[in-house]
């Protein structure tokens, strides 16, 4: 195998009322696209609740509490797509049981 296959990883780790779903792709063993996702599970159903990811071309980050989804670009302030990927997924693990309470309190207001 050579440094310059592309290879995909995937993984979803299970919490009590969510889920976090990893996707990354690295060329060159770099990071080269990612999505890491926090969605809240209820039942069979499930909604997302941040993202981090690299569609279209540039780190974003999607939240979705509140009335409608906000989209902000450049969320770390750098565009390299493995820092991000690292900090993306260490800010969702550190940060989950913050995000969900901020998603439930906005969609118990409605």
């Amino acid at each position: 195998m050579s440094y310059s296959e592309v290879r995909t990883r995937e993984w979803t780790l299970t919490l009590d009322r969510a889920r976090i779903d990893v996707w990354f792709k690295t060329a060159r063993g770099m990071v080269v696209e990612f999505s890491v996702t926090l969605s809240l599970v209820q039942g069979t159903r499930v909604r997302s609740v941040i993202r981090y990811d690299t569609a279209h071309g540039i780190v974003h980050r999607h939240t979705f509490w509140g009335a409608e989804e906000r989209i902000e670009d450049d969320p770390f302030g750098t565009l390299d797509p493995a820092v991000c990927f690292r900090l993306a997924y260490q800010d969702i693990m550190d940060n989950f049981d913050r995000y969900l309470e901020r998603f439930e309190q906005e969609r118990r207001g409605r």
